[in-house]
C-alpha cells in the first residue's frame, strides 16, 4: 500500500507539473460555457446566413439545444483531447525506463496500472463534473430545468471517458509505443461504430452512450436500454483493466 501511495503521488505531481490536468480542466469549463452560449447564438447566426423570407421559421433555442451542443462538444472534442493528452502516460515512462527503479524496489506492476487509472480517472471526473455543473447552471439560467433523466445522460460521456482511459492502459501495456496506442484507440472506435451496422448486436454498441443522450432527455430512447449500456461499458472497463494488468505483469521492462 505504501508503494501504491507513492505511485499515486508521483502520478498526480507529474500531471500537475506537465500542466495536463490544468489543460483538461480549462477545456471542461470552456465546453460547459460553450454549450448554452452556442444554443443561444445559433438562431442569430442562422438568420444571417438564410434569406430574409426564411428567417421567421427559425425556431427559438430551447434547453435541448444547450444539451445537444454540450454533449457534441464533449464527445467530439473533449474526449479527443483526453486521449491525446494522456495517451503517453505509460508509454513515455516505459521508453524512459523511469519505472524500473520503483519496480525493482518492490512496486508491483498492478499498482502501476491502478495508480495510472486512478489519477487519470480523477482528473477526468473532476474536469467533467466541473464542466457539467457550469453547463447545467447556465442552461438553468437561460432556459429551464426540463429534460428527462439528466443525470443518466451526463453519466454517458463520463463513463465513455473512463472507457477510453482503460483502453489507453490496455494498448500501452500491449504495444508500448504512443503511436500504436493512438492507432489502437482509433481502431476500437471504428469497431464500436461498425457494431451499429451488425443487426444482432447493434443495440450493444458503446457508442450509443454518446449518441443517444439527447434522445434520452427527450424520452425518445429507453432509460432501461441506456442503463444496460452503462453496465456494459462498466464491464468493458473492468475487462480492459484486467487485461492491461495481466499483459503488463507478463511484459519485460
Amino acid at each position: 500500500m505504501n508503494y501504491l501511495s507513492v505511485m499515486l503521488k508521483k502520478e498526480w505531481l507529474e500531471n500537475i507539473k506537465t500542466h495536463r490536468s490544468a489543460a483538461m480542466f480549462i477545456c471542461g469549463i470552456f465546453f460547459g460555457i460553450l454549450g448554452p452560449f452556442t444554443a443561444l447564438m445559433m438562431p442569430d447566426l442562422m438568420a444571417k446566413l438564410l434569406p430574409k423570407n426564411l428567417r421567421p421559421i427559425i425556431p427559438e433555442p430551447t434547453y435541448i439545444d444547450s444539451y445537444t451542443q454540450y454533449f457534441k462538444n464533449i464527445n467530439q472534442l473533449g474526449l479527443v483531447i483526453l486521449v491525446f493528452l494522456f495517451s503517453s502516460t505509460l508509454t513515455q515512462e516505459l521508453a524512459k525506463g523511469t519505472l524500473i527503479n520503483l519496480i525493482t524496489k518492490g512496486l508491483s506492476k498492478t499498482s502501476v496500472i491502478i495508480a495510472k487509472f486512478g489519477v487519470l480517472s480523477f482528473i477526468w471526473s473532476f474536469t467533467y463534473l466541473a464542466g457539467s455543473a457550469v453547463h447545467y447552471g447556465y442552461t438553468l439560467y437561460y432556459f429551464n430545468n426540463k429534460g428527462l433523466h439528466k443525470i443518466t445522460a451526463y453519466l454517458g460521456s463520463w463513463l465513455f471517458g473512463l472507457l477510453l482511459i482503460s483502453l489507453i492502459l490496455l494498448f500501452s501495456s500491449l504495444f508500448k509505443k504512443n503511436s500504436a496506442v493512438l492507432l489502437g484507440i482509433f481502431t476500437a472506435i471504428v469497431a464500436f461504430f461498425l457494431i451499429n451496422f451488425i443487426r444482432p448486436i447493434k443495440d450493444f454498441s458503446p457508442l450509443l452512450l454518446i449518441q443517444k443522450q439527447s434522445d434520452l432527455l427527450l424520452g425518445h430512447f429507453s432509460l432501461h436500454r441506456y442503463q444496460l449500456l452503462l453496465l456494459l461499458v462498466v464491464a468493458l472497463i473492468l475487462m480492459n483493466l484486467a487485461a492491461a494488468n495481466l499483459t503488463f505483469k507478463r511484459s519485460e521492462m
